[in-house]
């Protein structure tokens, strides 16, 4: 099966779709995130929940943001993904 990773919380969005905010959360992605999946060979990556930081509303750059660390991800991960969306 592999290890696994569990990460939450990413709030992508947040601070009004600040730019900066983007740029804080791919690089965090790309130099901490996907060099620990590497280092620790994790192959499957579960995220419960709070990617976006407001679901009512989500900005285009926002998701593009998402889009761009969800394929840094496939390619560290593979396509192994695993979505649980719980809450209220």
């Amino acid at each position: 099966m592999g290890k696994g990773l569990i990460s939450s919380d990413w709030h992508i969005g947040v601070k009004g779709d600040s730019p900066l905010y983007h740029d804080i959360f791919l690089n965090w992605v790309d130099n901490f995130l996907i060099k620990n999946i590497n280092e620790h060979e994790v192959r499957h990556l579960f995220i419960p929940g709070d990617i976006f930081n407001n679901r009512n509303a989500i900005n285009v750059k926002t998701i593009n943001v998402a889009i761009e660390a969800f394929e840094l991800l496939k390619s560290a991960v593979g396509k192994q993904f695993t979505g649980w969306k719980g809450g209220t």
